[in-house]
């Protein structure tokens, strides 16, 4: 347990800043001046510019779904001015006004009529008049007469006589064909309903002018309807479908009316499309994802103006971001770039800089063990920066360093000789002033004084005084 602490200390101490190297903090301290403010500012405009190019991609896809939606109003408009010319016929009402025995003889004329306004246009389908009770009893398609269309939603509101001319896109319960439905109301000159008159359109024409709605090969437009059921597409897979799950009595009232010849409606999961798409009033924009294209997809939309449907344009939002992602390419290249540049220049910088700092730590050293040699920071004093400054200040302190030691030990010389005379005289002093001698001084000065003693024996007396004297003071200082 002790180890792994000890271990864990280490490494705490490694990673602490204080404990780096002076290249590594100055290599991190460079790298990250050249390339923390570039790498903020390239992220900002980056940004910037990513925010600016989406709103842009957004407008232009607006302009068009709202000038598309434009050519969709006037084609319905266009048509429904033809499906009240029809209702208006003077052949089609009297047809309606007379009794069925009569209608025999008026039946060529009407249809006659229609087949004019059938010829009138490439993009027409079939023409046909039904009566009050939904029955088909004229059309330029055969196959209509006799049939009974009063579950069609376009004969419903029709036969209501109120509002604009009912449109329905729809896929024909005769022929299977996909087509616009207009249908008018046929009135007597009393203003009593007799009947509806229909116009149908080919549903590949209008396929054709949705279609026709591209600015490049990425974008694409759409066509939904009130209920947020795809009715245009040039994906045939999203035809039909709605954009996001459809209530049940929805889905009831569709089955009933076979609009779209399908039992049930599915759904493409795209919930947050139809949220901002299906009953829309006025233009905008939405950002989704699409599961069954597997792409970020952006989307400009706009309502009709004649019919609640909305016109869609989307594009998938890597295509307009691919310019921005190679800009944030090339700029982290650049950042990096001259990270690398500043690291290097870092390296070289660190490496004269730990040089020098390593030399005046050697001359440290030797000069701590008396062994300095100026020879060892002479090339790091011959530069001009504050290093080189502070190793010829080093040099100087070196000499003065090496002058004082020398003055210092020649003063302890001159004071260890001191002391030693010092010692000496304390210790004479302390034989001189013993009790003894001072005995034999007394009694040198008495045998002075005596004048009968004869001169040989005093001289004798006297030295051999001196010699006990002598002796005393030599074996005091060897037992010192």
């Amino acid at each position: 347990m002790l180890l792994k602490f000890t271990k864990f200390n280490d490494y705490i101490r490694k990673i602490n800043p204080v404990n780096w190297s002076i290249s590594t903090k100055l290599l991190i301290a460079i790298a990250s001046a050249a390339t923390i403010p570039m790498s903020l500012i390239a992220y900002n405009n980056l940004k910037l510019g990513l925010d600016n190019l989406t709103k842009s991609e957004y407008y232009k896809l607006e302009v068009i779904a709202v000038s598309n939606a434009s050519r969709l109003d006037q084609l319905i408009i266009d048509n429904r001015l033809i499906v009240n010319q029809i209702s208006s016929n003077i052949n089609v009402v009297n047809f309606l006004a007379v009794t069925s025995s009569k209608q025999e003889e008026l039946f060529s004329k009407v249809e006659k009529s229609l087949e004019v306004i059938l010829r009138s246009s490439p993009d027409y389908d079939a023409v046909f008049v039904m009566d009050k009770d939904g029955n088909c009893l004229a059309s330029t398609d055969p196959t209509f007469i006799g049939r009974n269309y009063s579950f069609r939603d376009y004969f419903k509101k029709a036969i209501r006589g109120y509002g604009a001319s009912p449109v329905s896109l729809l896929v024909g319960a005769t022929t299977g064909r996909p087509g616009l439905f207009f249908s008018h109301p046929i009135r007597s000159e009393r203003g009593e309903i007799l009947g509806v008159a229909v116009l149908k359109i080919k549903g590949h024409d209008l396929w054709r002018v949705v279609n026709s709605i591209r600015v490049n090969s990425h974008v694409q437009a759409f066509l939904i309807d009130e209920n947020g059921i795809v009715i245009v597409h040039p994906n045939n897979s999203f035809l039909y479908r709605s954009l996001d799950e459809l209530s049940g009595d929805t889905q009831n009232k569709l089955k009933a009316e076979n609009a779209y010849g399908r039992e049930q409606i599915s759904s493409l999961q795209l919930s947050e499309l139809a949220s901002a798409m299906v009953g829309a009033k006025q233009m905008g924009n939405v950002s989704y994802y699409s599961p069954l294209e597997k792409t970020h997809q952006i989307a400009g939309f706009s309502p009709l103006e004649s019919e609640p449907w909305v016109l869609g344009v989307n594009k998938p939002r890597e295509i307009f971001e691919a310019p921005m992602r190679a800009m944030i390419w090339q700029n982290g290249c650049f950042v990096l770039l001259v990270g690398g540049i500043s690291a290097l220049v870092s390296l070289l910088l660190s490496k004269q800089l730990v040089k020098s700092i390593r030399a005046l730590i050697k001359a440290g050293q030797a000069l701590q063990k008396g062994d300095f040699n100026p020879e060892i920071l002479a090339e790091a004093s011959r530069s001009q920066d504050d290093l080189g400054k502070l190793a010829c200040v080093f040099l100087q302190m070196a000499e003065e360093v090496n002058n004082r030691e020398h003055n210092l030990k020649s003063q302890v010389q001159e004071l260890r000789v001191e002391i030693d005379e010092t010692k000496k005289e304390r210790q004479i002093a302390e034989i001189t002033g013993t009790e003894y001698f001072r005995e034999l001084q007394k009694k040198a000065q008495r045998l002075k004084n005596r004048t009968n003693m004869p001169e040989k024996a005093e001289a004798e007396y006297f030295q051999s005084l001196h010699k006990k004297a002598k002796y005393q003071k030599t074996r005091f200082v060897a037992n010192l």
